[in-house]
């Protein structure tokens, strides 16, 4: 049974990025995965395809693991 866990990281725009500072950003997602690095793996592959227009720069940090997607999505608008 895969667990929840709430990812919080950095985006910076894919194009012109010294001209564009507003387009950096911290964003944070809920995935479901059987570990934090699964969690990670799942916030890259989303990044790759919905959010083309920006890169990954960083992972902030990493909560879980939550028994619920209600729990995790609660920690993720707490913080």
């Amino acid at each position: 049974m895969s667990d929840y866990y709430v990812v919080e990281y950095e985006l910076w725009p894919l194009y012109e990025p010294t001209e564009d500072e507003l387009g950096i950003h911290v964003d944070t997602d809920v995935q479901e995965a059987g570990t934090r690095l699964d969690a990670i793996n799942a916030t890259l592959y989303y990044i790759r395809g919905r959010k083309s227009q920006f890169e990954l720069a960083s992972i902030m940090n990493v909560y879980g693991p939550y028994e619920s997607a209600q729990e995790a999505r609660e920690k993720q608008y707490d913080e």
